[in-house]
């Protein structure tokens, strides 16, 4: 296992693969994402675990996005094999979807507005077993009935359109990682 913290106030780029133009602004402690689906990948593959983001949206109702086993670095619905959860701006909910090979079937919605305003988003991952908080408060609580069982990259960022951005901020994973090298133990 490992763990995976970047409190932002630091430039960790180089631990991250990017996707878009997100901006590193270690004066302010953010990642800054502010373009149609920019977002940062880790480097490591993970599976089962923890993960942790604070975004701050800048406009309501951006289309904030956590992106889990990912074996495509990209936070769309119609790609890849991966977990994702984004804000879905057309129906105001947070969707948390299975995606394999393309396919995504929805695992449990959350209708909730998202105005301006900083939101802190975790996800447990345990097996088949999801939990989802917003803010503190569980929002989500799924089991899938088909679970993917392959590790992939976590990503964070902006899922498709966005109106002024978001910066993220606080993130961590703890979890599993069969890649992992630097003997931390989860």
């Amino acid at each position: 296992g490992t763990t995976f913290i970047d409190d932002c106030q630091w430039d960790r780029s180089a631990e991250y693969t990017p996707v878009g133009t997100p901006v590193w602004d270690t004066t302010n402690g953010v990642i800054k994402c502010d373009a149609v689906s920019d977002a940062v990948f880790t480097k490591h593959s993970y599976l089962d675990g923890y993960y942790a983001c604070r975004f701050t949206t800048l406009a309501a109702n951006e289309r904030i996005a956590i992106v889990i086993a990912t074996n495509t670095l990209n936070t769309a619905t119609d790609s890849g094999t991966k977990y994702l959860l984004y804000y879905s701006s057309s129906s105001n909910d947070l969707r948390l979807f299975r995606i394999n090979a393309g396919t995504p079937t929805t695992l449990q919605t959350y209708a909730t507005a998202l105005p301006a305003g900083t939101y802190d988003i975790t996800i447990l991952k345990v097996g088949s077993l999801f939990e989802v908080t917003l803010n503190g408060i569980k929002i989500m609580s799924v089991t899938d009935s088909a679970p993917l069982s392959v590790s992939g990259q976590a990503g964070f960022g902006v899922s498709g359109a966005i109106t002024t951005g978001i910066n993220l901020s606080n993130i961590q994973i703890i979890a599993v990682s069969p890649d992992a090298t630097n003997g931390i133990a989860a």
